[in-house]
């Protein structure tokens, strides 16, 4: 997998990444977006291109998260684990609403 640049100013935060699942993309979290590594390479997701995120219909589907892009773009983001009964994709989805009200709110004051 080629080596992820990052862009002038953003810092990566934190990882996910499920080294034993191969099905499981590593997700690089950085303060601009994430970054989601797939064989071909990485794939970058802007916090501020994200119109609408979409979780797991129910507890049985816990494969992922989708985010709803600008230009009518929509994209699957695996979150495959899980701790016992808490499946990581539901934690992923609120970080992710969370993230979006903080640059919504951060849009509306600039």
């Amino acid at each position: 997998m080629p080596s992820i640049m990052l862009r002038p100013g953003e810092t990566a935060l934190g990882i996910y990444e499920i080294v034993e699942d191969e099905l499981q993309p590593p997700i690089v979290v950085t303060d601009f977006g994430l970054y989601v590594g797939f064989p071909e390479g990485w794939k970058t997701v802007d916090y501020q291109g994200i119109l609408d995120e979409h979780g797991p219909a129910s507890k049985e589907e816990i494969s992922g998260v989708t985010v709803d892009l600008l230009e009518d773009k929509q994209f699957f983001i695996p979150v495959r684990g899980a701790r016992r009964q808490l499946r990581d994709a539901f934690s992923f989805l609120q970080f992710l609403l969370s993230v979006a009200r903080v640059v919504r709110k951060r849009e509306l004051f600039e």
